[in-house]
C-alpha cells in the first residue's frame, strides 16, 4: 500500500513525494508559472552583459593586433612586437572582464531565482545588487571557483600524459605488437577518469553561488566549504537532475532547423531559467528549506520541501 496511517487524524494520508529529478522539475515549473518571460529575460540580460563586456574589453588588444599586422613589414620589428602584445592583451582583458562581470552577475542570477522561490515580485534590480553589496567577494568567489575546476582539469591532464607516457614505454618494451591497441584502450580510460574527476569537483561546488546569494557575509573560502558539506551524499541526485534536461537540449536542434536558426537564439534562455530554478529548488531542499533570513517568503510553491533550517557545518 502506498499510503501511511496517521493516528493523529485517523485516516490514510498519501506519502510525501519522492524527491527525484521529476519532483524538482515539477517544483520548478510551479515556481516559474507566470514568470517564464521574466526569468528568461533575466538570464538573457546577464549573458548579454557578460558577453558584451568581454567584447568591449577585447577592443584595445584587437586594435594593437591589427595595427601591428598592417605595419609589420621590412626590417623594423616594432609593429610585429605590438601585434604579439595585442594578441596577448585580447585574452588577458577578456578574462579580466569575464571575472569582474561574471562573478556579480552569477550571484545576482542566483538571487533572482531564489526570489522567485520566495514568491517575491520580479525585479531586474536583484540581478545587479551584488555589484553594490558584495562586488569584491563575488569576484573572488568566481575566480576561486573557476581556478579550482581549471586546476583540477590541468592536474588531471598532466597526470594522464605522464601515465600514458609511462605505460607506453613499458608496453613498447614488454609487448610491442599489442602496444598500440592497448594504448588506445588506456587513453580512453584516462579521458573518462579525467572527465569524472572534473565532474565530481563541479558537483561538489554546485551550490556555491546559491549559498553566497543567500549568505553574502560568507567569504569565498567559506562558501566553497559550505557547498562541499551540503553536497555530501547529494552529488548523484544533482547529477541526475542536470542530466534530465538533455532531452530538452536535443529538442532545440530540430526546433532551430525549423525556425531557420531563430529558435537557437530564443529557446536556450527559458531552458536555462528552467534548469536554474530546478537547481534552486534542490538547494532549498538541501539546506533544510526556509529560514533564509531576509529572503523568507510564503513558500507556497512546494510546501513539502520546507522544514526546519539546518545549515551545513564548517562555515
Amino acid at each position: 500500500m502506498n499510503s501511511s496511517y496517521t493516528p493523529e487524524t485517523n485516516f490514510y494520508a498519501p506519502p510525501p513525494p519522492k524527491k527525484n529529478a521529476s519532483y524538482y522539475r515539477a517544483c520548478a515549473r510551479t515556481v516559474l508559472s507566470g514568470s517564464w518571460v521574466n526569468a528568461s529575460l533575466g538570464n538573457f540580460l546577464c549573458m548579454a552583459i557578460q558577453e558584451g563586456a568581454m567584447l568591449l574589453a577585447m577592443i584595445p588588444g584587437f586594435v594593437m593586433l591589427v595595427f601591428g599586422m598592417l605595419f609589420a613589414e621590412g626590417e623594423y620589428k616594432g609593429p610585429m612586437v605590438l601585434a604579439i602584445f595585442g594578441f596577448a592583451l585580447i585574452y588577458i582583458l577578456m578574462f579580466v572582464a569575464a571575472f569582474l562581470v561574471g562573478g556579480p552577475l552569477t550571484v545576482g542570477t542566483a538571487k533572482m531565482h531564489l526570489a522567485l522561490l520566495d514568491r517575491k515580485e520580479f525585479s531586474l534590480g536583484v540581478i545587479f545588487r551584488p555589484f553594490k553589496e558584495c562586488f569584491g567577494r563575488s569576484v573572488r568567489l568566481y575566480v576561486r571557483y573557476t581556478l579550482v575546476l581549471v586546476g583540477i582539469a590541468l592536474l588531471g591532464v598532466a597526470a594522464m600524459m605522464i601515465g600514458i607516457a609511462g605505460v607506453t614505454m613499458l608496453l613498447v618494451l614488454v609487448a610491442p605488437k599489442v602496444a598500440p591497441l592497448i594504448m588506445i584502450f588506456l587513453t580512453i580510460l584516462f579521458y573518462i577518469a579525467l572527465i569524472l574527476a572534473v565532474m565530481a569537483y563541479a558537483l561538489r561546488y554546485a551550490m556555491v553561488f546559491f549559498l553566497f546569494a543567500d549568505r553574502p557575509e560568507l567569504s569565498a573560502k567559506e562558501a566553497m566549504r559550505a557547498s562541499a558539506e551540503m553536497m555530501k551524499g547529494r552529488k548523484w541526485s544533482f547529477f541526475c537532475l542536470q542530466m534530465s534536461f538533455i532531452g530538452w537540449y536535443l529538442l532545440m536542434i530540430p526546433a532551430s532547423m525549423i525556425t531557420c536558426g531563430i529558435g537557437s537564439m530564443i529557446l536556450p534562455y527559458p531552458l536555462v531559467a528552467y534548469m536554474t530554478t530546478a537547481s534552486a529548488v534542490f538547494y532549498e531542499d538541501a539546506c533544510g528549506g526556509r529560514g533564509r533570513g531576509e529572503d523568507e517568503g510564503t513558500a507556497d510553491a512546494c510546501p513539502s520541501l520546507y522544514g526546519p533550517t539546518e545549515w551545513p557545518t564548517g562555515f
